[in-house]
């Protein structure tokens, strides 16, 4: 994997020589990695990533809050938009329920534009502000028992979802790895899968090459043809990449 602040995952679905498989992706605003597995385990992403056993990586990740990938980063930050959706997704059957849950979602949404003020100018003050306000709005007690098992379950994942105050840079949702599995997802719909290793290599190769492309501005087209045309001229993406401070 390229060297970088931070990275994000994500997976989706793939068919392979005729089996259910997983396509994963691994990157950031910079650049875009897929290759396809047998499944979505925590050991074959870390083996995908080059961990040895027992080896976290100290470069910041952001996913979604799925279990796979508990213990491969130092510093593991979760998806806020995620953690909202749970918020919304609740069907209160009582109207005073209702009025209580819409009132604390309004709250959940003032909480995440402190986060992106927090990302754009970080300090010390707007910091302590969010903390603060965190410990109040996931302490506090509703009276409706869902909602209040759901502001817990928030509460019990605060490193993760407070990652940000220490890496400003790292992204508070996982809206760009949703984003870059789409591409897999189009790829499975117009072709279904693949039938070959050599046909997965491709299909690896070429999304990562394409996507990576489209982030650097490069004419994925004039990318591809110099490399079969043998004419070498353009600048290879690795090189083009910013490099991690």
């Amino acid at each position: 994997m390229i060297r970088s602040r931070y990275f994000q995952s994500d997976s989706t679905g793939a068919r392979h020589m005729g089996r259910n498989c997983d396509m994963h992706y691994v990157g950031n605003e910079d650049f875009s990695t897929y290759y396809i597995e047998e499944n979505r385990k925590r050991e074959t992403i870390r083996r995908r990533l080059g961990l040895l056993d027992g080896v976290l990586t100290p470069t910041p990740m952001v996913t979604d809050s799925a279990n796979q990938y508990g213990s491969i980063a130092c510093y593991h930050g979760h998806c806020w938009l995620h953690e909202i959706r749970h918020y919304a997704k609740m069907k209160p059957y009582l109207d005073y329920h209702r009025s209580i849950l819409e009132k604390f979602i309004a709250h959940l949404w003032v909480f995440y534009d402190l986060l992106k003020k927090y990302k754009s100018q970080p300090n010390v003050d707007l910091r302590r502000e969010i903390e603060q306000r965190f410990e109040s709005l996931f302490t506090m007690t509703t009276g409706y028992f869902e909602l209040d098992k759901r502001i817990a379950s928030t509460y019990s994942d605060r490193d993760k979802l407070l990652l940000v105050l220490d890496f400003p840079e790292i992204p508070i949702h996982n809206n760009g790895s949703e984003i870059a599995v789409r591409e897999g997802v189009l790829k499975r719909k117009i072709s279904y899968g693949t039938r070959s290793e050599l046909g997965r290599a491709a299909w690896e190769n070429m999304l990562s090459i394409l996507d990576t492309c489209r982030k650097q501005k490069v004419n994925f087209f004039m990318y591809i043809k110099d490399i079969y045309s043998n004419s070498f001229s353009m600048p290879r993406l690795a090189d083009i990449i910013p490099k991690a401070n």
